[in-house]
Formats: C-alpha cells, structure tokens, sequence
C-alpha cells in the first residue's frame, strides 16, 4: 500500500475503528495458533505505551524442537521474511520473553495475518 493511500485511510478512520482493526488481526492469529502442541500464546496489552494488544508466543523447546530463537529466524529467513519479536530484541518498553516470540499486529493485512499464522503453523507442525 502507498504510503498517501495509507495516510487517507487512517484520515477517513476513527481511533476506535483503526484499533479494533487492529484487534482484531490480533485475535485471528490467536485463534489460529491457539492448540499447537508446545506453544502458550496469550494477549499482551500496550508495552509499547499503545492502545492495543499484541501476542506473546511462549515456546517450549522440549515439545516444539525449536527455541523461540530459532522460529523467530527461521520466520526471518523464510519467503516472505516475517519478522517478529524474539529475545534478543531489548527494546526497554517491550519487556520481551526469554522463551517466547512477539507478534504486532498493527502493520499488518488481515492477508499478511494468514500468512504469518500458516507460516508458523507450518514451522511448529512440520
């Protein structure tokens, strides 16, 4: 998306509609990967000081066979690369998990959602 088509967007949206938007791509990823054997996925609300949750994807290495290091690279170096929070990103707001990912979902299309939810169903179920 252009940035001037994404700035008449947000012009022509109330805060209250551009956050539950917003919420929820958050709850479809939640429900998305809510039962994959060896992940605790929960709501995490404003670290970053914004009206809005994001997910917090704990990994049990143990079950999954991947450390929360290893999904937040393979996620990188996949095609698309996706990006997520992971433990070695110590933004002082974030108050990141030693064990876990992060996923924001501000920026993202409720298409780019399903691609980040298959992406990493794919990596933990394989």
């Amino acid at each position: 998306m252009g940035l001037l088509k994404a700035v008449e967007i947000m012009a022509a949206s109330s805060l209250e509609e551009i956050i539950s938007e917003i919420e929820n791509r958050v709850d479809y990823i939640y429900k998305r990967l809510q039962g994959i054997p060896g992940i605790k996925i929960k709501k995490h609300f404003c670290t970053d000081k914004k009206p809005f949750n994001h997910l917090r994807v704990l990994i049990d290495k143990k079950i999954t066979g991947l450390s929360s290091f290893e999904l937040a690279r393979t996620l990188d170096e996949g095609n698309p690369r996706i990006v997520v929070g992971e433990p070695s990103y110590n933004a002082p707001w974030v108050n990141m998990p030693k064990d876990g990912i992060i996923i924001n979902a501000e920026t993202l299309t409720f298409k780019e959602a399903k691609v980040v939810s298959d992406k990493i169903i794919d990596i933990l179920l394989k």
